[in-house]
């Protein structure tokens, strides 16, 4: 039975992997189509780029299976200071951090980008994913718990989030990337007018 779950595993690590990684190559494409910066296409520009390192980050650390290690390591440090039965402030208090400092860098995304909607919709959706993985390793997923609701008896919580994030990530690099791919170099019709 150990041997299916380590299997299982290895697989869905590699299909995620997958899935962050195809978003990542269209947004270093959508980058690397914008070489020479200009006033109109600099923000642009920066938003590919930054969106590109999270879904590239975000693939190596689901085939790394980065989120499980970390979980272990952080378990075994919690209980080699005996920290282990007083997590609980700690964990939150990361977390509050962590998701405080995701809303503040997606609210600046929104509003001071000087890029089109579509993608800073999808840089705020590829954030929002790396620090939902994030705080559910901290977490060691007691805000699956926490949280206590299934989706059937199939698929928990963090589970449905993370498929929904990465269903907005995948729709926002189509329509973000849409003229740039067809051979269109014109970013000012995607810039905030």
């Amino acid at each position: 039975m150990e041997d299916w779950d380590t299997s299982a595993r290895i697989w869905m690590a590699t299909l995620k992997g997958v899935i962050y990684a195809i978003p990542a190559g269209v947004a270093f494409l959508n980058w690397d189509q914008l070489r020479k910066p200009t006033p109109v296409n600099a923000g642009s520009r920066r938003l590919w780029f930054s969106t590109a390192c999270i879904l590239t980050g975000l693939a190596f650390a689901t085939w790394l299976m980065a989120p499980h290690l970390f979980e272990d390591w952080g378990r075994n440090l919690l209980l080699q200071f005996g920290w282990w039965w007083d997590r609980r402030p700690m964990q939150a208090t990361v977390i509050g951090f962590l998701a405080l400092a995701t809303a503040t860098v997606c609210c600046l995304v929104l509003v001071k980008a000087r890029a089109g909607w579509p993608l800073r919709l999808l840089c705020v959706g590829s954030l929002a994913i790396a620090s939902e993985t994030l705080i559910i390793a901290v977490s060691f997923h007691y805000v699956d718990m926490i949280l206590a609701k299934r989706l059937g008896s199939l698929i928990s919580v963090s589970a449905a989030l993370t498929g929904g994030g990465m269903a907005w990530v995948w729709v926002w690099t189509a329509v973000a990337s849409r003229g740039l791919l067809r051979g269109d170099r014109r970013p000012e019709r995607m810039q905030r007018r």
